[in-house]
């Protein structure tokens, strides 16, 4: 994702964990990081934050269709890159 104030490419690194859970989720990396970049924030605790998101295009998890997907996305930032620690994808019909 390319970062507007700065007029740079945003790097995102994700760890080893977060990978297999972006596999099992089923979250692509663009909403990994429009989660990250857009999303509301529910925490921070020094260089560690938490987002989440809602999206609202339908979705289809293990063969059953849900109008909408809410993303969490834990992240840190260390060294001008973007670590994506974890995420949780949760289907249904949310506010």
């Amino acid at each position: 994702m390319y970062n507007y104030r700065s007029r740079r490419e945003i790097n995102y690194e994700f760890t080893l964990h977060s990978r297999q859970r972006r596999k099992q989720q089923e979250a692509t990396p663009q909403e990994i990081a429009e989660t990250v970049e857009n999303g509301s924030l529910t925490g921070v605790r020094e260089n560690k934050g938490s987002r989440w998101r809602v999206f609202r295009e339908g979705y289809t998890s293990n063969h059953i269709d849900y109008d909408e997907k809410e993303l969490t996305v834990v992240y840190a930032i260390e060294k001008g890159s973007v670590i994506v620690v974890t995420l949780v994808t949760r289907y249904g019909q949310f506010e």
